[in-house]
């Protein structure tokens, strides 16, 4: 494994008068970072129709997955999407297809028997970034089909937003962020002005109701209550929706929205370092909230790559390099950026935000570090 010279780094004075490494990581760390992931986690079986892949629970039982990790497997997936956007690599797009296939293996292909809309809308992300890196019409076919259904149940059109759940009981950040994430890929990918409405609707409700000028974004809003604090997934889609509508229109309109929730983020939802919040515990690395960080800084990373944003970088960069120095003897970094990651048994889900974070966040050029 390639590891950065630690030997060459200084330290950078935080807001806070606290400290952390200049980002130095390299990109052999970040190709490190995926393959020990994929040694560590990833199991195939060549059966017929195809090789269907998966991510095992940990590192140390191998348990297979089962449907009750149905997004989670959806937002792995994304992961290695990000590695292979960021490398062109085809071995990661061999690895899509196989997790795609195994994904199929376990839920099938008629996903609207699980009620939350959320979870259809992961999927449906993951299954077009397939299309757009295999051209294979096939997924997007089955990403349109399940947005479509899943749209047309969830969206209210009297009161506006998107319901959560079947049950229409709340209607939630994660599920209006992706909602026009999903819209506005398909959108790219020719499906219609029709998705860049649907797009404008889920978002601009999502700014109008759950969205403060601070930058939080609000969980949810149920029996007409605003509750729930910000989490990184949900700044994470907000951003990633503010880009991609911006970009799909031609315009900079929702730029300040963006702006506003990173450095909320980066101000609210980290710790005095600037490490973004672990959000779960020690011993919980299977629950939901593991994984929220990586699905932060894919959003946000995007956003702050393509509008040069050198400032929400610089963060981005420090939480990198965290997650670089402190890998175990395997490669790799759990969600509890603020220690050191153990030997000991990890998972895939809370091992996930650190692949994530160095697909998506680039290192500093060579010949700017000094």
């Amino acid at each position: 494994m390639n590891k950065c010279c630690l030997a060459c780094l200084g330290v950078l004075t935080l807001a806070a008068g606290l400290s952390a490494p200049v980002a130095a990581y390299t990109r052999q760390d970040q190709d490190a970072a995926i393959e020990s992931y994929l040694s560590a986690f990833y199991t195939v079986t060549n059966e017929a129709p195809a090789p269907a892949g998966n991510f095992v629970k940990n590192d140390t039982t191998r348990d297979y997955p089962t449907s009750s990790s149905f997004w989670r497997n959806a937002e792995e997936m994304e992961m290695v999407e990000d590695a292979y956007d960021r490398t062109h690599n085809d071995k990661y797009k061999t690895t899509i297809v196989s997790l795609y296939n195994g994904f199929v293996k376990v839920n099938g292909t008629n996903w609207l028997g699980n009620n939350y809309n959320d979870d259809l809308m992961w999927i449906t992300m993951a299954t077009l970034r397939a299309y757009q890196i295999t051209g294979d019409k096939t997924y997007y076919t089955q990403a349109k089909w399940c947005f479509d259904n899943t749209w047309s149940r969830a969206y209210d059109p009297i009161g506006g937003g998107v319901w959560w759940s079947t049950d229409k009981s709340s209607k939630n950040a994660c599920i209006a962020g992706p909602a026009a994430i999903a819209a506005l890929l398909i959108y790219q990918c020719g499906g219609g002005s029709q998705y860049l409405d649907d797009a404008k609707a889920a978002f601009n409700w999502e700014v109008k109701t759950l969205y403060e000028p601070t930058g939080l974004v609000h969980d949810n809003i149920s029996a007409g209550v605003v509750s729930g604090g910000a989490t990184t997934y949900n700044q994470g889609t907000f951003i990633g929706a503010a880009y991609l509508l911006d970009a799909a229109t031609g315009n900079h309109d929702n730029e300040p929205y963006a702006l506003a929730a990173a450095l909320f983020t980066r101000d609210h939802r980290s710790d005095p370092n600037q490490l973004l919040d672990d959000e779960y515990s020690m011993g919980d690395g299977d629950s939901d909230n593991a994984g929220f960080k990586g699905i932060f800084v894919r959003w946000c990373g995007l956003w702050a790559r393509k509008t040069n944003n050198h400032e929400v970088l610089a963060w981005l960069r420090r939480n990198a390099q965290t997650v670089v120095d402190r890998r175990n003897k395997a490669g790799l970094t759990w969600g509890l950026w603020d220690q050191p990651t153990p030997d000991t048994s990890v998972t895939a889900w809370e091992c996930s935000d650190a692949v994530a974070l160095l697909q998506d966040v680039p290192p500093i050029p060579p010949s700017s570090i000094h």
